[in-house]
């Protein structure tokens, strides 16, 4: 059994602000990082939302039930996008 990679907070925040700024692709940026694709879009939503903060992880901030919800829906969605086509 593996044990769960943890990235720290600069390591995000570099790999969001590329993101940002249309350097790199999240395709291409979690290929040559060595991530999962959702992995990217998940710490750009939380950066989206929450700013840097949001980046520092769960356990760092107290998040309110409904801040919760809106997490875990919005990592469900880059789970499983829906196609509008």
């Amino acid at each position: 059994m593996s044990k769960k990679q943890k990235y720290d907070l600069e390591f995000r925040l570099r790999l969001v602000t590329i993101i940002l700024q249309g350097k790199e692709s999240i395709c291409s940026l979690a290929k040559n990082e060595g991530l999962s694709k959702s992995n990217l879009q998940y710490w750009l939503r939380l950066y989206e939302y929450y700013g840097e903060q949001g980046l520092h992880g769960v356990a760092k901030k107290s998040f309110t039930e409904e801040e919760k919800v809106h997490i875990i829906q919005e990592y469900q969605t880059i789970l499983n996008p829906i196609s509008e086509f």
